[in-house]
C-alpha cells in the first residue's frame, strides 16, 4: 500500500513500513488515520476561517471583513507559494537572534504576521501546528506582534521603522522581549532586521527618537524594561541605528540617569529631552517614578540632571517585608461592588455585583488570612496630620500635562501647603511624592502611620524605605 502524505503542502508517498519508520513524526498521524489513503502532515493552513461569520441579515462589521481577509490572503495561496510560506513559517515561528548586525530576517511568514499586527493567538487559529497549538510554557514562545512597549518612528520620506517592544507578560507562554528593527516601506513592502544580543539585546517599553539630516538621519533608543536578569542599575541603555543600512551601536555616555523605561523623550536642539517614566535604582528597589527631567547633549554625550527634584523632594515607599505583592487592587475592586450594589437596576444586574462581592472578599480573607477591613482601606491615606484635600482643578491640572511627573497620583493631599501625592497602581508598593520637605516629626508620622495601617491591612509587617 501506498500512504500519501502532504507536509508544508509538498506531497510525498511512502510505499512500505521501512520508509515510514524514517519518519517517526508521522506514526501517530498514521494510526489515527488508518481508513485514509491521504494524510496532512502539521504544520498546514486551517482548511476552514477560524472567523464566525455573521448571518446574511446581520451586516458585517469592520472586525469581521477584516478577519476574513486575514484569513484570505494564505487561503487563497497556491500550492508554490502555501509551501514557501509554510517553510519559513517552520523556520521562523521562534524568535530567533541575529548573527550579524544586521541580519536580514525578511520572511513570508513574518511580513504576513506584521501586515495585520497578528498575536500568537490569532496566529494559532490560522496555522495548524501541533508543536505550539496548545500554548505551552514547555514550548519556545511564538513569534509574534500584537506587542507592547514597542517604538514606531515616522521618517520624513514615509516608511515607518517599528523597533523591538514585548508580546504579553511572564504569565503567558508565548511572552518575549523582541530586538528586531522591522521597515514598512512606502509600496507595502517589509523588511525584518535582527541582531546579536550582544549588539542590541531585548528590548521594550524604550524611545526612538529620529535626530540627524538627509543621510546622516539615524534614530537614538534610549531605555528599556527588559528581561530582569539584564537590568543594570546606574546605566541608561542607549543605541544609535542607521536608517540606511540599519546597523546598531551601543552609545556609551555619562552621568547616567539610570535604568529609564515607560518615559517621553522629544528633541530639542541638539538634545534629547527625557521626562516621565519608571528607573529601577538597586536590586531591592521596585521601578520608581523619574520625577526628574533629564537632557542628553547629542555633542558631548553628557547626561544632565535640569529640575533637581529629587534634592528638593521627600520621596519613599512602603512595602511588604515578606516581598509579596500587595492586596490594594483586589480591594479596589471589592471597593468597586461595594459602592455599585446601590446603582444596579436589575435582579441580575443586583446577583452579578452580589456574586462578584463575595468573591473578591472571599480572596482578600485568603491572602490575608482575615476578613477585608474596607474602613481601614478607605482610611489608608489620611494621615492624622492637619490637612487639606486636593480641590479638583488641582488634581487635574497635575494630571493633565503629560511631560509632568506628578501625572498619575492616585491621591493628593497638602500638609503645609505642600503636596503629598500617592501612587498605589505598583501592587509592589505604595510611593509617595511629597514636593516638598516636611519637617522631620511630620514626615515620620506620616511614614509610620500609612506602615501601620498598611501592615494591619495586609495582616503582614511592612517597611517605609526612603528613596
Amino acid at each position: 500500500m501506498t500512504l500519501e502524505f502532504y507536509q508544508v503542502n509538498r506531497p510525498f508517498s511512502l510505499s512500505n513500513i521501512t520508509q515510514l519508520l524514517y519518519f517517526h513524526s508521522l506514526i501517530n498521524v498514521v494510526a489515527i488515520n488508518l481508513r485514509c489513503s491521504k494524510f496532512i502532515v502539521f504544520p498546514y493552513i486551517n482548511p476552514k476561517s477560524p472567523y464566525r461569520t455573521p448571518p446574511h441579515s446581520v451586516p458585517q462589521l469592520p472586525r469581521h471583513l477584516k478577519q476574513q481577509a486575514i484569513y484570505n490572503e494564505l487561503a487563497n495561496l497556491d500550492t508554490q507559494q502555501a509551501q514557501k510560506f509554510l517553510l519559513s513559517y517552520q523556520k521562523f515561528k521562534h524568535r530567533i537572534y541575529g548573527k550579524q548586525n544586521p541580519t536580514d530576517f525578511t520572511n513570508p511568514f513574518y511580513q504576513w504576521v506584521i501586515k495585520h499586527d497578528l498575536n500568537a493567538h490569532s496566529i494559532r487559529k490560522i496555522i495548524i501546528d501541533n508543536d505550539v497549538s496548545n500554548n505551552s510554557f514547555e514550548t519556545l514562545p511564538f513569534w509574534s506582534q500584537g506587542r507592547m512597549g514597542e517604538s514606531r518612528t515616522l521618517l520624513p520620506d514615509g516608511r515607518i521603522i517599528l523597533i523591538a517592544g514585548e508580546y504579553e507578560d511572564y504569565y503567558d507562554a508565548d511572552f518575549c522581549i523582541y530586538n528586531e528593527v522591522s521597515v514598512i516601506n512606502t509600496d507595502g513592502m517589509i523588511k525584518v532586521y535582527s541582531y546579536p544580543k550582544t549588539v542590541f539585546p531585548a528590548t521594550d517599553f524604550h524611545t526612538a527618537t529620529l535626530v540627524g539630516t538627509a543621510d546622516k538621519q539615524h534614530i537614538i533608543i534610549i531605555g528599556s524594561l527588559g528581561y530582569t536578569d539584564n537590568r543594570l542599575y546606574n546605566h541608561t541603555p542607549v543605541y544609535r541605528l542607521n536608517i540606511h543600512d540599519f546597523t546598531i551601536q551601543q552609545v556609551a555616555t555619562r552621568n547616567s540617569m539610570g535604568w529609564i523605561n515607560h518615559h517621553h523623550a522629544r528633541l530639542q536642539d541638539n538634545r534629547i529631552i527625557i521626562t516621565g517614566g519608571q528607573l529601577l535604582i538597586d536590586d531591592m528597589a521596585p521601578l520608581l517614578d523619574n520625577i526628574d527631567m533629564w537632557v542628553l547633549n547629542l555633542t558631548t554625550l553628557i547626561w544632565k540632571n535640569v529640575t533637581q527634584r529629587h534634592r528638593n523632594w521627600q520621596r519613599f515607599y512602603v512595602r511588604r517585608q515578606d516581598g509579596n505583592s500587595l492586596n490594594l487592587w483586589k480591594y479596589k475592586q471589592l471597593d468597586q461592588y461595594l459602592k455599585s450594589d446601590n446603582t444596579a437596576e436589575s435582579s441580575q444586574g443586583i446577583a452579578y455585583i452580589n456574586d462578584q462581592t463575595k468573591y473578591y472578599s472571599a480572596v482578600i480573607e485568603q491572602c490575608t488570612n482575615q476578613s477585608a477591613n474596607s474602613y481601614l482601606y478607605h482610611q489608608l491615606l489620611i494621615p492624622p496630620l492637619d490637612h487639606r484635600t486636593c480641590a479638583h482643578e488641582e488634581f487635574s491640572a497635575s494630571s493633565s500635562n503629560a511631560s509632568d511627573n506628578t501625572n498619575g497620583y492616585d491621591h493628593v493631599l497638602f500638609i503645609d501647603e505642600i503636596k503629598v501625592g500617592y501612587k498605589t497602581a505598583d501592587d509592589s508598593c505604595i510611593q509617595v511624592f511629597i514636593e516638598g520637605k516636611l519637617s522631620e516629626d511630620k514626615l515620620e508620622l506620616l511614614q509610620q502611620n500609612l506602615r501601620h495601617k498598611l501592615s494591619k491591612l495586609e495582616n503582614m509587617a511592612c517597611e517605609v524605605i526612603d528613596i
